[in-house]
């Protein structure tokens, strides 16, 4: 009998194991599908790195929507570079992405640069990639405070491996300086 009992705890216990590494990640609807309302505009980002990361995507994301480069103290860059070059053996391409989000008021300030780097070398393709943040007395909540200071909603969402953001914009946000 206690020889039985043993195999089944472990049986259970074999069981919970397999199942735990089953967990699905559940991505938010509004994520996948945001939402659409007169007057307003929704961005929204993802990171694994953090819910400042996921942040300052949904802050890009929004740029490129209404075509603003500042939202309140917060000033938001993106360049792309892009050619090609004939080369003995083949083409040699490249691909660069430069994406930086700076909150600065006063005395306090937080640079989030993120740099993407594609080399193609015909069968040979070469990835790079960095993120740097920079504080200076400022943090993630300093951050919220001057979004929603311009009427900006913010919705975010953890599913234990990534973060999830949801920026809700009155377009008389976006007028604002």
């Amino acid at each position: 009998m206690l020889k039985k009992t043993n195999h089944l705890l472990l049986l259970f216990i074999f069981a919970t194991c397999i199942n735990s590494g089953q967990q699905k990640i559940k991505v938010p609807e509004w994520y996948s599908n945001p939402p659409k309302m007169e007057g307003k505009v929704y961005a929204t980002g993802m990171s694994g790195n953090g819910r400042l990361l996921s942040l300052a995507t949904a802050l890009i994301e929004l740029s490129k929507l209404s075509e603003l480069s500042n939202i309140g103290d917060i000033n938001i860059q993106s360049m792309t570079k892009d050619f090609s070059q004939e080369q003995e053996g083949g083409n040699h391409e490249y691909f660069e992405q430069v994406k930086k989000v700076i909150y600065s008021k006063q005395n306090s300030s937080i640079l989030i640069a993120e740099v993407y780097q594609q080399t193609d070398l015909g069968n040979n393709i070469q990835y790079e990639g960095n993120i740097s943040i920079t504080y200076n007395n400022a943090d993630y909540s300093d951050v919220v405070k001057e979004l929603e200071s311009l009427g900006i909603e913010i919705k975010i969402y953890f599913d234990d491996k990534f973060y999830y953001t949801l920026l809700e914009v009155p377009e008389s946000a976006l007028n604002k300086k």
